[in-house]
């Protein structure tokens, strides 16, 4: 094997250039029955006494010379289209004149026919078997004899097997052609298709690398398509082969059960789940990722879709956003502290006279409402972290509706709707008290804000299967059908209440919902525009059987 050469030893390969002149579609043509007139020729030459046949041998093998030596010389492709006729015409002249000197060469007429009917049309092809009649019947009209049965093959076989051929061959040459402008139709379309396809494929790659997203295509555990951002999270993408896929250049945090587009290929689905790792420098990444399955024909496997959305920014700016509210909760709950503290004195440190009263009872409503906000965005907050911790006491929930409701009292009267206090009896649950009244005083609050004067608020407690139930129903302006998914997200308010007068901070119903469920509850809104809403705080029921004395109220 030594011996072998390399591919690379042997050079690059010679092109070979072809003589476009040589080549000749019309010599090529011909070139049947050049070859057998020429081969005639040489056998008759070199075998045959009949030297009778010499003027006429000479003649008609300097015809057909003539003609190949045309055939083969001529620019055809500059000559009007019906030009090539004359060669196969030329060779029929040729063997004429053989046969009228009594060289039996009629049988290759057959060439010269085929030859018309095949390129040249019906024309061409009537000429040709008109042309192979005279060739055939040249020896009796050269030399007028009886004609006996001898005679019968040339008179009527030969005609008769040279119109056969010629038609057979127009019909094929016909369908061949109908065939080819198919086939060139077909291949038109094809091309077409081809050229929109990889169009389409560019345009889908061109837009896929400008999205922000990593977008993944699978079949199976096989990666069909990447984009630019997939490989930017995870690394270089391997087609034939189940990707390992850890985090680049990062660890991932201890929960998280191997990288998203790791179990993404191993065929988990991912119903937007958020992970986060953390690079050599300690900054944490967050990436959410969602898996979809494409429609796929019966019987084949369907193609899965997952996208990775980088929320590293959006969670850098929600961190900010959240430093921020607890720096400036926490630098404005000390002055306005100070401000509650110092109107009590006043108010209580002797008598004031009733309009200053007045004025400091409403100061002092306003800067308890402004605590109650600052309160609001440091909770907000702390719930977010994870910072609250609750007590674990027994209270009774009908008493912290009760207090609630006491402290809506004023605004309800400036806003002049009526309060229905209907939670009569002891409901035992338990929890810290002080953030189930926060949680009752927002649902409360709410119901008043939003009623129409004149409108009722209505808090009622009542017993179910799985706990205690806490209702505030108001009969104000209710929430749009667009807007109740969103009522829980935080800071979010109707775009019709933001350009209304009713003002807030849109962490009441989050808020609410937090610290209930922390206490292993729920909360519901339900609503209809114009109608009014229905707010709902469901808690786990407390034991019934408590200790005399243990029920705080």
């Amino acid at each position: 094997m030594s011996g072998v050469p390399s591919v690379a030893a042997l050079g690059p390969l010679r092109r070979v250039r072809v003589n476009v002149r040589s080549s000749s579609r019309v010599f090529l043509d011909n070139a049947p029955l050049f070859a057998a007139g020429a081969a005639f020729v040489v056998v008759l030459v070199l075998f045959s006494d009949h030297l009778s046949r010499g003027p006429h041998l000479f003649l008609g093998v300097s015809i057909g010379t003539v003609a190949a030596g045309l055939a083969f010389a001529l620019p055809w492709r500059r000559l009007p289209p019906s030009a090539p006729t004359a060669v196969p015409l030329l060779g029929l002249l040729a063997l004429g004149v053989l046969t009228a000197g009594n060289v039996p060469v009629a049988m290759l007429a057959v060439f010269p026919v085929l030859t018309l009917a095949r390129s040249h049309g019906p024309l061409a092809s009537a000429l040709g078997v008109a042309g192979g009649m005279l060739v055939a019947w040249m020896p009796l009209i050269a030399t007028p004899v009886a004609i006996t049965s001898a005679h019968l093959p040339s008179l009527i076989i030969l005609p008769l097997v040279l119109t056969t051929v010629a038609v057979t061959v127009a019909r094929m040459d016909r369908s061949r052609q109908a065939r080819s402008r198919l086939l060139a139709q077909r291949d038109g379309t094809l091309q077409q298709l081809l050229d929109d396809l990889v169009l389409e494929r560019e345009m889908l790659e061109g837009i896929l690398a400008a999205l922000p997203a990593g977008v993944l295509v699978l079949d199976g555990s096989r990666v069909v398509l990447a984009n630019p951002q997939v490989e930017h999270l995870y690394g270089p993408v391997d087609a034939d082969a189940v990707h390992p896929w850890r985090v680049q250049n990062g660890v991932e945090d201890d929960d998280a059960p191997g990288s998203l587009a790791a179990r993404a290929v191993a065929g988990e689905p991912l119903e937007a789940e958020t992970q986060w790792w953390r690079d050599a420098d300690g900054d944490r990444t967050a990436v959410r990722g969602t898996s979809v399955a494409l429609p796929a024909p019966a019987g084949s496997r369907p193609l899965r879709v997952v996208l990775f959305e980088d929320l590293t920014e959006e969670e850098r700016a929600i961190q900010r956003r959240e430093d921020f509210v607890r720096a400036v909760s926490h630098e404005l709950r000390t002055p306005l502290t100070s401000v509650v503290g110092y109107l009590d004195l006043v108010r209580e440190g002797g008598e004031v006279p009733a309009e200053l009263g007045e004025l400091l009872g409403v100061a002092d409503r306003n800067a308890q409402r402004v605590l109650r906000m600052v309160d609001d965005l440091a909770i907000a907050s702390q719930l977010r972290e994870g910072e609250v911790v609750l007590d674990d006491g027994l209270h009774d929930l009908g008493a912290i509706a009760r207090d609630s409701l006491a402290g809506a009292r004023y605004d309800a009267a400036v806003a002049r709707v009526v309060l229905v206090d209907e939670t009569d009896g002891a409901w035992p649950v338990r929890g810290d008290r002080d953030r189930l009244r926060h949680a009752v005083d927002h649902l409360v609050s709410n119901a008043v804000l939003y009623s129409e004067p004149g409108g009722h608020v209505t808090v009622r407690l009542a017993a179910r299967i799985d706990g205690v139930v806490l209702v505030v129903t108001d009969e104000g302006i209710g929430i749009a059908e667009a807007d109740q998914a969103r009522v829980f997200e935080r800071f979010y308010r109707a775009p019709e209440v933001m350009r209304g007068s009713r003002h807030g901070t849109g962490l009441g119903l989050p808020v609410a919902r937090e610290i209930v469920a922390r206490h292993g509850g729920e909360v519901h809104v339900r609503s209809r525009q114009g109608v009014g809403t229905e707010a709902e705080i469901l808690l786990p029921c407390a034991a019934t059987a408590a200790p005399a004395g243990e029920l705080v109220r």
